[in-house]
Parts: C-alpha cells; structure tokens; sequence
C-alpha cells in the first residue's frame, strides 16, 4: 500500500508534461523568462534542469531557478555512476530551491553487483532523506528491465521513488522493435514484489521523432500514466513543441 510513502508522492507532481534540460545555454540560449514563456505556453507542468554529474555539481542549477513560478514546477536531475559522494550535486540543488530530484542511473550502476547495486541506491537516498525526510525523488531508468538483471530498479520501487523509464521507441534496438505498447508491456509484466509508486515515460524528442508520432506517444501516456516527459530542450523540433501544445 501507500502508507509507508512521503506524503507527496501520493499526490502525482510529475504528473502532465515535462521537458528535460541538459545544457542551458541550448534551451532558448539561456534565457530565463523565454524558457518560461515557452513552457507555459506549451502546457508544461514541469521543468528538469541538470544540476550535476556524478560527484560534480553543475553551477547552472542555480541560474535556472528563476524558472519556478505558478503552475510551473521546476526539478533538479543527475547524471550517476553508482559511486560514493554523489548525494553531493542531489543536496546542493533541493538546498538551492528544487522542487524534486531526478536520479538518471544506467550502464554504470547496471555494471554493478547486485549487491553493490542495491547498497548505492539506499545509501544515496538515505543521504538525502536525512537533510530531506520528504523530498519528491524520481529515477530515469533504461527501460529494458531484462537486460540489465543487477540494475536495481525494485530497491527505487521499495524506496517510494517514481520511474521515469527512458521510452525511446525509435532510438532502442533497430528504432521499430520496441513501440510503445511493447515498453508499456516490458513495465507492466515485471515480476516485481514491490511495483514502482507511479510511472511517467521519458519521450524521444531527437533523432527519427516525428512530431506526430511524440503527440500519439504523449496522448497514450496520458491515458495511461496521467503524465510523461520528453528528452530534451534543444533538440526537439517546432513541429513537436506544437505536437505538445496540443496535449492535454
């Protein structure tokens, strides 16, 4: 049950769209008030904004802080390698006035041990809870969960953390084996104890994206999750930001 969880995330933050920023100076070339403008003109709820890498905090964090405002909610993500210290980028960021953490973990932490794995992931949240007892967290996994056996997506679901599993469907295999009906249902039928608190997909917007295909993607993602986010500021298209606009 949801008991045991930190209150907010009975509530769905990451819920409507979102749209991750990786560099800032990409997202409408730094500026502040035009990000804003963008976002909430598109319909936006939420706005990630990279804030470290690894250990290493990224300065632009703050510079984007100027970004939260009503009915725009702005995030803080990290690139991880499933080292010690890398609470470090995580603490800087809510301090600073996140309003939620995204963890983005992959091959490094996949490379792993399991056991290895498992005690990464609890040490670094624990990390966090201690300063944050209530901080919103989220992880953006790789989304073919049989591939990666050590990968310790049930540890983040035992944690309360939402999933935002990367659902790339024209990036992963050979850009067709893997629509979206197949990932939903790779998610659904994990032989998990413990399911993840909510899922929200991360979308494809670079590369063989169509704008019509990001909108059906979105649509379903909203039907079926209550809210998704699209891969990244910068690199989606005029055509796809009109696409998002239209999704409600």
């Amino acid at each position: 049950g949801h008991e045991a969880l930190p209150p907010k995330l009975i509530s769905p933050p990451f819920a409507g769209k979102g749209l991750w920023i990786w560099y800032l100076d990409q997202a409408e070339g730094g500026d502040i008030e035009a990000i804003a403008a963008k976002a909430i003109e598109s319909g936006l709820s939420w706005v990630v904004v990279k804030a470290g890498d690894g250990k290493n905090v990224w300065p632009q964090f703050r510079q984007a802080l100027g970004l939260k405002r009503p009915g725009l909610r702005l995030f803080s993500w990290g690139y991880n390698y499933g080292l010690p210290g890398e609470e470090a980028p995580i603490l800087n960021a809510l301090r600073a006035g996140s309003e939620g953490h995204i963890i983005n973990a992959e091959v490094e932490v996949a490379r792993l041990s399991q056991q290895k794995a498992d005690a990464w992931v609890e040490n670094l949240v624990e990390a966090v809870r201690q300063e944050f007892p209530d901080a919103l967290l989220a992880h953006a996994p790789l989304p073919i969960i049989g591939n990666f056996p050590n990968f310790p997506y049930e540890t983040f679901n035992r944690l309360g953390l939402a999933a935002m599993p990367q659902f790339y469907t024209k990036a992963l295999g050979t850009g067709s084996n893997y629509p979206l009906e197949r990932l939903v249902r790779i998610w659904d039928e994990a032989s998990w104890e413990v399911k993840p608190p909510a899922i929200y997909p991360i979308l494809q917007g670079y590369d063989r994206q169509t704008a019509e295909n990001l909108r059906a993607e979105g649509q379903e993602c909203l039907r079926l999750f209550g809210g998704f986010s699209v891969w990244r500021w910068g690199t989606i298209t005029e055509a796809m930001w009109r696409s998002l606009a239209t999704l409600a």
